[in-house]
């Protein structure tokens, strides 16, 4: 409110999950906090999205480094599908995993289960336009 000056600045809440690193909370007591910006010195901003896509909002996540550098190369395998020359001859097939995908997103917000579409998509070739609009709503700039 305070930012806005609106008597209601959001429509929706959601109660998230926690994060936790070597098992424990993280947190500011403990002093095993992580700040963006740091992993952002070594990992691209649409790597930390993806990993953080990678979980239901409600789940717990367990940070590991190791984890997040997986999506790199997942990164890598979505930009060079963005901006290749090849688009798929099959536009009901791109059509239809588009479809799925939001079905995902209306399901409780399961970006883990959208995620795995777009990749399925990739994997059997999807539209470049599609997976265009896919990767701007999950806030992914190539």
């Amino acid at each position: 409110r305070a930012l806005t000056n609106l008597a209601r600045p959001v429509n929706w809440w959601s109660h998230v999950g926690t994060v936790t690193i070597r098992g424990n909370k993280m947190s500011n007591s403990l002093s095993n906090t992580l700040k963006i910006r740091d992993l952002a010195r070594e990992f691209l901003p649409n790597v930390i999205k993806l990993y953080l896509l990678s979980k239901h909002y409600r789940e717990d996540l367990s940070f590991s480094r190791t984890h997040l550098k997986k999506y790199v190369a997942i990164n890598n395998l979505i930009a060079e599908s963005i901006v290749s020359e090849n688009d798929s001859d099959c536009i009901s097939y791109s059509n239809k995993i588009f479809e799925k995908f939001q079905t995902y997103l209306d399901n409780d917000f399961d970006t883990q289960g959208a995620l795995s579409i777009l990749l399925d998509g990739i994997t059997n070739g999807i539209d470049r336009t599609i997976l265009s609009k896919m990767t701007d709503i999950f806030g992914l700039y190539y």
